[in-house]
């Protein structure tokens, strides 16, 4: 997480670290800053792979958003 947030500090629209960052989120049951972050990565750059996963991750969080 912390390596993440370096890159973050150093280039805050990286689509590629908000996504991890989200992923680490989710795993320590930080939901809303999980959602947060993908919800991020798919305005930033709706046509990426990113966002293609975040958007994936905010389907489950819809579909289950207690589960870590």
């Amino acid at each position: 997480m912390a390596d993440i947030n370096a890159a973050l500090k150093d280039a805050p629209h990286n689509g590629a670290a908000l996504l991890e960052r989200g992923i680490l989120y989710m795993r320590r049951g930080e939901m809303e800053a999980a959602r947060a972050d993908w919800q991020d990565v798919v305005t930033l750059a709706p046509d990426s792979d990113e966002a293609d996963l975040a958007r994936q991750d905010l389907s489950l969080l819809e579909t289950d958003p207690e589960a870590p």
